[in-house]
């Protein structure tokens, strides 16, 4: 879908960007239907709310959100991130 994430390519070095991000998931925003209307046993949501033509993993603009659920992503669509990082480099394996 439009808003789905996309990892960064196998092989990568650690720490490398996924080619996408895509918008969250968490676990209060799951659906409860498959895209044959079949119920599922752990969604909460309307299927459409989330992959319908204005749904959260599909608009541009939404017209329901599941919210920002990780720390440093933010705005209406979670479309801001603000990745914290070491001072004066990092070796990339979470050693500064």
């Amino acid at each position: 879908d439009k808003y789905g994430h996309i990892p960064p390519p196998v092989g990568s070095p650690p720490g490398t960007p996924p080619i996408k991000q895509g918008r969250m998931l968490g676990d209060h925003c799951f659906p409860k239907t498959n895209p044959e209307g079949v119920q599922l046993d752990w969604g909460n949501k309307d299927y459409d709310k989330l992959y319908g033509p204005k749904g959260w993993c599909v608009a541009d603009d939404p017209e329901y959100g599941c919210g920002c659920i990780l720390d440093g992503i933010w705005g209406a669509s979670c479309e801001n991130r603000h990745e914290m990082t070491c001072l004066n480099q990092c070796s990339g394996h979470g050693e500064c």
